[in-house]
Order: C-alpha cells, then sequence, then structure tokens
C-alpha cells in the first residue's frame, strides 16, 4: 500500500479511508495539511463586495423573476 500512495491526493477511490492501514499509511506518507477555518466577519466580508444581481433591474422583472439571457 505504501508504494501505490499519492503524497498530495492519497489513494484511489477504491481504498477505504476507515481502513486503519490506510490511516497509517497516509499519516507515515501523505502530505501534512493544515486547515484554516474563516470567520464569520471574514465570510461576511468576501459576500459585501459581491454586486447584487437584482440591481438595477426593475420591480415587474423582480416579482415575475425574468432574467435575462446572460444569466442563465
Amino acid at each position: 500500500m505504501a508504494k501505490s500512495v499519492e503524497p498530495t491526493f492519497g489513494f484511489p477511490s477504491i481504498a477505504r479511508f476507515s481502513w486503519a492501514t490506510v490511516k497509517n499509511v497516509l499519516e507515515k506518507s501523505g502530505h501534512t495539511v493544515k486547515w484554516n477555518d474563516e470567520t464569520q466577519a471574514d465570510l461576511r466580508k468576501a459576500f459585501e463586495s459581491v454586486k447584487p444581481l437584482d440591481q438595477g433591474r426593475s420591480l415587474v422583472a423582480k416579482d415575475l423573476s425574468i432574467s435575462t439571457l446572460s444569466t442563465l
């Protein structure tokens, strides 16, 4: 199994990651990954900068949910 592990992506989908052998090989031969969780403030800031899709549309178009062909 150690010969078939890819350090970044692990094993093919045929391997069961619940197996202790797979976990041990990944811990020994795989690249270490550090996950950084984003805070709520970071997520709000990212979405605040996005222009709403409804901006500039008439009330009739909004009420009837009419979209232009480019947004479909």
